[in-house]
């Protein structure tokens, strides 16, 4: 589709990142640019982290999804005892792309939540991936969420596990490969600034 022919359709950045890169800030900084909405994804990782015990002593990564919470989505896995957990896994991923979906009818940043495998074929839809090092991975979200290097480092297996594993078990999709990017960026070498600037100037090309 020509840029001709996308006129009149929304802009929509969706966003994913490996631990660490910077998301949230460069997002914030993006939607500044152009003056864009970003949509935050489901799971924080303050969640993820306080929930680890929960997942020990609940057993099964379903019920870990339930304590964390329910992906806003109207409580879809709040209540397993009504469905089994397969249903659940179907409800949730029925009711996330029905926001994804809402939330692309307009300009938006979305973060998280599987956009750019559901928007994919949105025409204006500027699908960017944030990757690095692990090491510098770490450092970064240290320095950012004003935590330790330590504490960044374990939380850095732990959410990338958790967020690929979100992914595959509700859209069958492995958020880590590359295939539905637009750009991949490795944000920690780059620097922030020169991230945002590569996303701006990509967005105001669709």
């Amino acid at each position: 589709m020509s840029q001709q022919e996308q006129v009149g359709h929304p802009l929509v950045i969706t966003m994913w990142e490996t631990y660490g890169c910077g998301m949230e800030e460069v997002a914030s900084a993006v939607g500044r640019e152009l003056s864009i909405p970003v949509h935050a994804q489901a799971f924080t990782s303050e969640q993820i982290e306080q929930s680890e015990a929960e997942r020990a002593k609940e057993g099964g990564f379903a019920r870990f999804v339930r304590r964390v919470g329910s992906l806003h989505i109207d409580d879809a896995v709040a209540d397993g005892t009504a469905r089994t957990e397969q249903e659940s896994w179907v409800e949730m991923a029925r009711n996330n792309t029905k926001i994804v979906r809402d939330t692309a009818a307009q300009d938006a940043i979305i973060l998280g939540r599987n956009g750019a495998f559901i928007l994919k074929d949105a025409p204006r839809a500027l699908h960017v991936k944030l990757d690095g090092h692990a090491k510098d991975r770490a450092a970064l979200a240290a320095e950012l969420k004003k935590i330790s290097l330590d504490q960044a480092t374990k939380r850095l297996p732990r959410e990338d596990q958790f967020r690929r594993s979100l992914s595959m078990r509700t859209y069958n999709f492995d958020p880590t490969g590359n295939e539905y990017y637009t750009i991949v960026l490795n944000s920690p070498r780059l620097g922030l600034s020169e991230t945002v600037r590569l996303i701006v100037e990509a967005a105001k090309r669709r």
